[in-house]
């Protein structure tokens, strides 16, 4: 199983009438209103073709060097109206400024807690309407500004100290989004989440829930003491949400192929016929496995008990939405075997190889329309979140030595 921990969902929605027909008799799209929802239901391949694909086209990271040509722990990354691409370097406490083509260009704060200077950022980066560059930082409190040159703009005293998040912030012209705590009066497991609306001039403005769905998360606790450990139950499908950048979330539920987001003229909900793929035995056995190694580092006599690993992969496994509104889903197919990144090589339990799923994103651009589907790269990292639009992505990726870099993949389709 890939070792993903989206919290996104995803409303779609698109208009339109059957056209680029699948075969003769049957059209690639048919609409229909549920309520003040348009349905789109899609069938072929979409507009990029059986053959797209995604290629690197720039890259920045080397292995060996200064930081102006490695990376240290990036945890967040974001891009301007201008082209340029942030990351979030967590081990150097800076922002790194890269132009269009990734060639690197700045590195703008450092480690501390005076004006533009970081404490312990997390995943929250952004880029405003005006240019500013928000950057979430736990470690101090507060979110960092800083303007399109560099220099340190003020700083919103809106953070928890020590509430990180990976997730991102979720824009909306110049009000950020940022995920918050709303309940966490039980038990870890039960908590309750949502996003504090910030406004361009740092006030909190409200905080709007995350819609929870029908499918609640399902995971394996472990207690000893007073600490607790959950890990998610393998294949397990949940509900997801997301902001889009519509305003407002996109949803769906992984048990099936329907997804929901803000449209222009009122909410759409794409859906599309897929098979599920099995979780074969291999699977199974490798994931109960982890699970259980996971939980005993806490509770040595943790036993699994509750839900067993289901028969069959989720239908989406994850969504995300980019910064011009496409939709991307993600998807799981059939296992390969690849290098375990979490390898060591003194831990007898420890495998230098593990079994996982083949992944692939279905992208549907703003309006509903079906873009096409695309393997996702092997090396690809979802955390931090890519940077998505609709004609490609900028992700961290990780080789086979652990060596990380940011790289610029392009759609690329068959022919071209």
């Amino acid at each position: 199983m890939p070792r993903l921990r989206p919290f996104a969902m995803t409303f779609l929605l698109a208009a339109g009438v059957a056209c680029a027909p699948a075969d003769r008799d049957a059209p690639a799209r048919t609409t229909v209103m549920a309520g003040d929802t348009l349905v789109i239901r899609w069938r072929g391949e979409g507009v990029w073709g059986a053959g797209a694909r995604l290629v690197p086209e720039a890259t920045f990271g080397a292995a060996d060097g200064n930081d102006t040509v490695t990376l240290g722990g990036i945890v967040a990354l974001a891009e301007g109206r201008d082209g340029r691409i942030f990351a979030t370097d967590g081990q150097r406490r800076a922002v790194r400024v890269f132009d269009s083509t990734l060639r690197p260009v700045a590195i703008w704060g450092r480690d501390g807690r005076g004006p533009g200077e970081l404490g312990a950022p997390d995943g929250g980066l952004a880029v405003l309407r005006d240019g500013r560059v928000a950057v979430r930082d736990p470690g101090n409190a507060r979110i960092q500004l800083f303007g399109p040159d560099g220099a340190p703009a003020g700083q919103w005293a809106v953070i928890e100290p020590g509430l990180r998040t990976r997730d991102n912030f979720g824009i909306s012209g110049d009000t950020l989004l940022s995920r918050v705590v709303t309940d966490n009066s039980g038990p870890i497991e039960s908590w309750t989440y949502g996003l504090a609306r910030v406004s361009g001039d740092g006030r909190v403005i409200d905080t709007i829930a995350i819609p929870v769905g029908r499918l609640p998360r399902a995971t394996l606790v472990a207690r000893r003491g007073g600490n607790t450990a959950e890990l998610p139950l393998p294949f397990a499908p949940v509900s997801h949400a997301t902001w889009h950048p519509a305003g407002g979330f996109a949803i769906a539920d992984g048990d099936r192929y329907a997804i929901t987001w803000p449209g222009g003229d009122g909410p759409l909900r794409v859906e599309r016929d897929v098979a599920a793929v099995d979780v074969t035995s291999a699977e199974s056995t490798q994931e109960r496995a982890y699970v259980t190694k996971g939980l005993r580092w806490l509770d040595p006599a943790w036993t699994w008990t509750g839900a067993d690993i289901p028969g069959a992969k989720p239908l989406i496994s994850g969504l995300f939405a980019g910064r011009d509104g496409s939709v991307w889903v993600l998807r799981e197919g059939g296992a390969v075997e690849r290098d375990d990144p979490e390898f060591e090589p003194g831990d007898p339990a420890s495998v230098d190889r593990r079994l996982r799923s083949r992944l692939t994103f279905d992208a549907f651009a703003a309006d509903g329309a079906l873009l096409g589907t695309v393997d996702v790269p092997a090396d690809l990292q979802l955390r931090p979140q890519p940077v998505l639009s609709n004609d490609g992505l900028v992700g961290i990726a990780i080789d086979s030595l652990g060596v990380p870099s940011i790289v610029r993949f392009r759609i690329r389709r068959e022919g071209n």
